[in-house]
């Protein structure tokens, strides 16, 4: 009984450690599709998300809540912007995986969380401590350190860690439900997408037909492994800081590194080796002053009482 509900107490933690452990383990996928344009792969990602969240909102229920959205302007406006920010970081991830540079992905996927715990400071009114602060830092310095050493404008790094933030940002200031928003943002993509893949089939440039069985299997799946990993994100986004929820992000770059260093061979420069470093100390000393601050507040409403 204790683990259940430890779980049930801690649920948008979980839900964003499985987000970003999938997140992560994505690039495995991506890979598996290089053959494919990735605006063509972005545009089946879409409509095959669109139709998976068909089937998930008639089982829910949630029709009424969709038809409630769509008829507020102030909300759909908010979606609109948060469609344009993931189709940004969605199209860039893809191009960037199948053409060699998850390296770089990784990066942005780094600078990602102190983009994030800046957001909540400026936006939310979030005010982590001066350990956590300290985090932080050592955490610029050690990305700081690898996009110098890079030697040059790291353009793919930096717009996938702004869009995703803002992303975030605006998702968490939304109060609409976590499946109904995807619908939405998934509704407003679908005629453009389905319009543009009907283009590619007419001019004979479409590959769904002509990748092999497996990957039109992986193609058929992108609705399923793209609407997983945002629902628990949206949810762990509303429901917990989004300085604490920029820590655990580390967690999706990590696991892309590794897969393209140790399984797809890309190498591990020295300033690679000194961020992942600085950014796991930063981890663990953030994680030490938030367990240490909980313990406090703990002790505190026990003494009260």
């Amino acid at each position: 009984m204790l683990l259940p509900s430890f779980i049930r107490s801690h649920s948008g933690f979980f839900a964003g450690l499985s987000a970003f452990c999938i997140w992560g383990s994505l690039v495995i996928y991506w890979k598996q599709l290089d053959t494919v344009p990735a605006l063509e792969i972005l545009s089946y990602r879409v409509v095959f998300s669109f139709l998976f969240l068909i089937g998930l909102i008639s089982f829910i229920h949630q029709w009424g809540e969709v038809k409630k959205a769509l008829g507020q302007r102030a909300l759909l406006l908010r979606l609109v912007a948060s469609t344009c920010a993931v189709t940004i970081n969605w199209g860039l991830y893809i191009w960037a995986v199948t053409n060699g540079h998850i390296t770089e992905s990784s990066l942005g996927y780094y600078i990602n969380p102190l983009t994030s715990i800046v957001a909540g400071a400026l936006f939310f009114g979030e005010r982590p401590c001066r350990l956590q602060w300290a985090g932080v830092g050592i955490a610029a310095m050690g990305v700081l350190y690898s996009v110098l050493a890079y030697g040059h404008f790291p353009w793919i790094s930096l717009v996938l860690a702004i869009s995703f933030t803002i992303y975030g940002a605006i998702r968490k200031g939304i109060a609409i439900g976590s499946v109904t928003g995807l619908f939405v943002e998934t509704l407003l993509l679908s005629p453009l997408t389905v319009a543009y893949l009907l283009w590619l089939h007419w001019q004979g440039q479409g590959h769904f037909f002509t990748v092999t069985p497996v990957q039109m299997g992986l193609i058929l799946g992108t609705g399923v492994v793209t609407t997983a990993p945002l629902l628990l994100f949206t949810y762990a986004a509303r429901t917990m800081a989004l300085s604490t929820l920029g820590i655990i992000q580390y967690l999706s770059p990590t696991v892309a590194l590794l897969c393209g260093a140790y399984i797809y061979g890309e190498s591990i420069s020295h300033a690679t080796k000194v961020t992942f470093m600085c950014i796991w100390a930063a981890l663990a000393l953030y994680s030490w002053s938030t367990l240490r601050l909980h313990q406090q507040t703990k002790q505190a409403l026990g003494n009260r009482g």
